[in-house]
């Protein structure tokens, strides 16, 4: 059985159950989609963006590691009308992709169509452990404080870590202003350097 949050759309779903795979709508508290020990959160491209400008999608990944296998899928799509700066949509999108594979070490799938994102999914369940049935149960992660998201935030960029990252909110106090820094500015703290304050504001921006 795969479980799928009451919030998800339904054309996904309907795709799988086209295709034979039982199907079960749940309120789920981490992750889209669920089943044996697989957590899976699914973002159309559209989204992803916005749950990044938002800083939504760190903290959604940091639960997603809370099931075995997590999994972040992907359906590729253009920039919506609203979204001017293509260059910037793509690289963030680019940026994120690179820390959740190496720092939150989570396999980042995609397709460029639904019926290329189900496959994937029904692929998922298919090699799952033979305990596909039961019921996956995700404990809930213990409260987590505004200041502890932002470090976790800031220090998953590449080269960063808990330590500079709460070195740079100390003084800058919000990943807002650290992001509105110069490249000199950001590199004149101890321990930043160049090369690291360019990757932070590259990721940010």
């Amino acid at each position: 059985m795969i479980y799928v949050d009451t919030r998800e759309k339904e054309d996904l779903e309907k795709y799988l159950k086209k295709h034979g795979i039982p199907v079960e709508r749940t309120t789920l508290n981490v992750g889209d989609y669920a089943f044996s020990n697989v957590g899976v959160e699914f973002k159309r491209y559209n989204d992803l963006y916005n749950s990044i400008i938002s800083g939504r999608i760190w903290k959604q990944l940091y639960g997603l590691k809370e099931y075995p296998r997590p999994v972040l899928l992907l359906l590729r799509e253009p920039p919506s009308p609203s979204i001017k700066d293509y260059k910037r949509f793509h690289t963030m999108i680019r940026s994120c992709k690179a820390i959740v594979a190496l720092r939150f070490k989570i396999p980042v799938l995609e397709g460029s169509s639904i019926e290329e994102v189900g496959d994937l999914i029904i692929q998922l369940y298919l090699k799952s452990a033979p305990s596909a049935s039961s019921r996956p149960l995700p404990v809930k992660r213990p409260y987590t404080s505004i200041m502890e998201v932002k470090e976790n935030l800031l220090g998953s960029i590449p080269l960063v870590g808990l330590k500079k990252a709460r070195v740079l909110l100390n003084k800058y106090h919000s990943i807002r202003n650290i992001a509105e820094q110069s490249v000199e500015e950001l590199a004149s703290n101890k321990g930043i350097g160049r090369k690291i304050a360019e990757t932070i504001l590259e990721v940010l921006n």
